[in-house]
């Protein structure tokens, strides 16, 4: 009765008020665990390109990711790994969210024995985990001062990964933080986005606080020369250095470049 009422309720009610109906009373969220099946990674072959291949052959620490997110790093991440190739210069990896060290692990092994990967974890347990050539702190994601202390170990990361809490209050936070710590040239990557669409995280449909409203904002940064509006204050620190914004099913990604006005260029 609800769900029909929702068509009445859209000629009625103003856009705003008709969101919060949805975000409070139509309950958008599906119950956590029987969103999508989690299937055993050894019946899926990933195989045919180097990091599907990587995958397929794991045998190491547990990981789980959406099947659709391997194809998206193998594009994401190939050029990183062939530019560290041919540099001198270690690849800087920073990955929030340990959980038990399996995708740790996989960085490792995909960018090689000279790429600096570090995990930071709130769980105290992540702790226990070794895994050769990678770095564990344990820490919150939104505590400025931790987060400083890990990078003056690391370096600026050239690929910053969020799959930590996934909570709609820190996720536009810790991506303030570290912002300006990332390379030019390095990619912002932010995992499990469907959450910003599930209360048990601090989400709902439209809720400004997600991680998928602010990057709507961000939008306008890029975009922020070509009017005369004001740009959403909480994005201002993307100004000048957002490239691009890149949106997958429950994949953020954001890369960083400096900015200039742009130019026409006229061929005649």
């Amino acid at each position: 009765m609800i769900k029909s009422a929702l068509p009445i309720l859209k000629r009625i009610l103003p856009a705003r008020l008709t969101n919060l109906y949805r975000q409070t009373i139509a309950g958008d969220n599906p119950p956590l665990g029987e969103f999508y099946p989690i299937q055993v990674g050894k019946s899926k072959n990933f195989s045919g390109r180097e990091f599907g291949e990587l995958l397929s052959n794991h045998n190491g620490r547990p990981m789980v990711k959406m099947a659709h997110f391997i194809g998206i790093y193998e594009d994401l991440l190939s050029p990183y790994k062939e530019a560290h190739s041919r540099s001198s210069n270690p690849l800087r990896l920073l990955e929030i969210g340990v959980s038990k060290g399996g995708s740790l692990e996989i960085w490792k092994k995909y960018f090689g024995e000279t790429a600096l990967i570090y995990g930071i974890d709130i769980d105290e347990r992540c702790r226990e985990i070794s895994i050769p050539g990678v770095e564990i702190r344990i820490g919150s994601q939104v505590d400025q001062a931790f987060l400083s202390s890990v990078l003056k170990e690391l370096g600026d990361p050239q690929i910053i990964i969020d799959d930590g809490s996934h909570h709609a209050d820190h996720l536009s936070l810790t991506l303030e933080i570290l912002w300006p710590h990332l390379q030019d040239g390095g990619v912002y990557i932010i995992e499990d986005t469907h959450t910003s669409y599930w209360k048990e995280y601090g989400g709902g449909y439209l809720k400004n606080q997600t991680i998928v409203e602010f990057v709507k904002d961000a939008i306008d940064t890029i975009h922020q020369l070509y009017t005369r509006k004001k740009m959403p204050v909480r994005t201002e620190f993307l100004r000048d250095s957002l490239a691009s914004i890149t949106f997958f099913d429950s994949i953020i990604v954001l890369r960083k470049a400096k900015t200039t006005p742009p130019q026409r260029v006229s061929f005649e």
